[in-house]
């Protein structure tokens, strides 16, 4: 009954994996643009509704520790896609359920999975790492309460993390021997390109003309 339970689910989350990789690139509604935020763009409604279908059911799957190691590393991997198309990092609650998978995870391969993808959950799609620096420090306190010691696995994912924190923090000294950047300057005789215009002489007024002359006037004796 299991078994039949099982494949089941596997066929249906199969099915829909395909379904939503087949992602459309008709134009989005401002709904749907919010709704995916910073996933896929070209999301229709359809393709966000079987995405999160699927993530669902692979979260159902990777938290059933009674299912085989591979398949729990590949509902893993399915749920990781799945947000990567969603963009929903962010979404509340989800860097707890990587944390409460971690609790209950036994073999390295799992412990390394969800410690990766947790630290995206834990940032939250944030510019900051804050995030990932408080999940670590829970991390460390779960080792220190429980006892469990996740061994290379974390060591492995925190050495990552803080291999990409240092260089990002170290600071950039410019050489010494930089020199100021001299840009020639090319002298031009602008007395052969530019010549001078001619303009045109004012016409000289007309004379005024003159007045005729009186006639002479008699007068009798």
């Amino acid at each position: 009954m299991r078994m039949a339970a099982r494949s089941w689910r596997i066929g249906l989350a199969a099915a829909l994996l395909l379904a939503a990789g087949a992602v459309s690139a008709a134009p989005q509604s401002a709904e749907v643009q919010v709704d995916v935020r910073a996933g896929r763009a070209d999301l229709s409604v359809d393709d966000v509704r079987s995405l999160r279908e699927v993530g669902q059911i692979a979260e159902e799957l990777a938290a059933d520790y009674m299912e085989s190691e591979e398949l729990q590393a590949q509902a893993l991997a399915a749920v990781r896609r799945v947000h990567e198309a969603l963009g929903d990092w962010d979404r509340p609650g989800l860097a707890d359920w990587y944390f409460g998978l971690l609790v209950k995870a036994r073999t390295g391969r799992i412990q390394e999975i969800i410690l990766k993808d947790g630290q995206a959950a834990a940032r939250g799609g944030q510019h900051h790492l804050g995030g990932v620096r408080e999940f670590w420090a829970k991390v460390d306190a779960l080792e220190t309460e429980t006892g469990k010691n996740f061994g290379g696995t974390g060591d492995k994912a925190r050495k990552a993390f803080e291999t990409r924190t240092e260089q990002l923090e170290k600071k950039r000294a410019l050489p010494p021997s930089v020199k100021p950047i001299l840009v020639p300057v090319h002298k031009v005789n602008m007395a052969v390109l530019l010549k001078p215009i001619d303009e045109p002489k004012p016409e000289k007024p007309a004379p005024p003309p003159k007045p005729a002359p009186a006639k002479p006037t008699y007068k009798k004796p």
